[in-house]
């Protein structure tokens, strides 16, 4: 391991002088269990200092008890305010609606910041957050896939995200109010690679992964992922090639080969070095608090969730959710050993209607049954949003 301050100049100096490549760092599968994009399209990045106009807090429905679902509206009505210096309760969920809204534009680039949604109720935006993308587009004219510049951790307390104003990757605890640098990335870097920020359940832990665009192939090849211990700042390189499943609370990490189809994941220790091959049969998804099992859905437009061992990707149990909208799922978190928690965008057949504002919905599962204890659902309006997921679990769930 090295220090964060060995590394400040090093992802610069990689930095390609073309556009954005065809296809993301990490195959779509996995993707699809960490983020929800509709319908990306070319979006520039904002550059420079992210300010502007604020609007009045305002506190949505308050979350109702375990079982109960609830109807949170629609979350882009306005641009909120930004984030207090402390005391903010755990984020159930970050998103970017683009400045969706003429409106909204000419509040200024603050429409541009994530804006996060408390567990009580509270939205607010990030200063100084970059949140759009540019996307560039393959020779079919298709549109590449987005960055994905904020991460959450699972439990909701804290946010990573890039600072444009002085172009740094931060970790910050909301409740605290304290940020960490754990990279520092050029704008012109961000502008013009693929880049993708992964935080673990408690935030002690960051991935930052950045991949390298030559002009003899459109596709990208990632550069060495970051590992960076949160507290104190250390930095390990990771193998070239490879990006993040999930990070531990104890900094192994699982990772896989960009783009690789099946049994390609790894458990990695702190250095980089292979701890142990995992079976990757249908797509990696959240690790169970023990270790033991993953959960996945297999395919977006399943409502069919799988638990399977982590060694062998032997099934240990399917269960099927009732009730479930039609929609595009993905598996979010298996946050304690008796709750499975997904999420993802309704439609009205199997595929996504990106002329229509966005119906989203997040359901707690439990692990045993497949009943459904909890749900909740909103609206974004506009064709286009990004959305990560942390604490999602219901406050009183236990």
């Amino acid at each position: 391991m090295t220090h964060l301050g060995e590394l400040l100049t090093d992802v610069a100096d990689q930095a390609p002088r073309t556009g954005m490549a065809e296809r993301a760092l990490r195959a779509a599968r996995r993707r699809r269990a960490r983020t929800l994009a509709a319908a990306p399209v070319a979006v520039l990045l904002a550059a420079g200092v992210v300010v502007g106009g604020t609007a009045a807090l305002e506190r949505l429905t308050p979350p109702g008890p375990t079982g109960q679902a609830e109807r949170l509206g629609v979350l882009n009505a306005h641009v909120p305010g930004p984030l207090p210096a402390r005391g903010v309760a755990p984020a159930r969920l970050a998103y970017i609606d683009y400045c969706r809204a003429t409106a909204e534009r000419a509040a200024g680039r603050a429409c541009s910041e994530w804006r996060v949604l408390t567990s009580d109720g509270m939205q607010y935006r990030v200063p100084h957050s970059l949140g759009a993308y540019r996307a560039g587009t393959n020779a079919d004219g298709n549109v590449a896939t987005p960055s994905r510049l904020a991460a959450l951790s699972g439990d909701g307390r804290r946010i990573m995200y890039y600072r444009a104003d002085s172009e740094r990757v931060v970790v910050r605890d909301l409740a605290a109010g304290t940020e960490r640098t754990v990279a520092r990335l050029p704008l012109r870097t961000v502008r013009t690679r693929p880049v993708e920020f992964v935080l673990n359940r408690d935030g002690t832990w960051a991935g930052v992964e950045t991949g390298v665009v030559t002009r003899s192939d459109a596709s990208p090849h990632p550069s060495r992922p970051m590992l960076v211990n949160v507290a104190s700042g250390t930095v390990a390189r990771m193998p070239a090639g490879r990006v993040f499943d999930a990070i531990n609370p104890d900094g192994t990490s699982y990772m896989e080969a960009a783009g690789a189809d099946e049994n390609s994941v790894a458990k990695y220790d702190t250095g980089g070095r292979v701890l142990e091959r995992v079976a990757d049969r249908s797509g990696f998804g959240p690790v169970s608090p023990d270790g033991k099992l993953l959960a996945d859905l297999g395919v977006p437009w399943s409502r069919m969730l799988q638990t399977r061992d982590i060694r062998t990707g032997g099934v240990h149990a399917t269960l099927t959710p009732r009730g479930l909208p039609t929609g595009n799922y993905a598996v979010q978190a298996w946050p304690r050993p008796a709750t499975i928690t997904i999420a993802g965008r309704f439609t009205a057949g199997h595929q996504v209607d990106d002329t229509k504002t966005g119906r989203f919905g997040f359901y707690l599962i439990d692990a045993g049954s497949g009943r459904i204890e909890g749900s909740g659902t909103f609206t974004i309006t506009g064709r286009r949003t990004q959305i990560v997921y942390g604490a999602i679990t219901p406050p009183g769930g236990g």
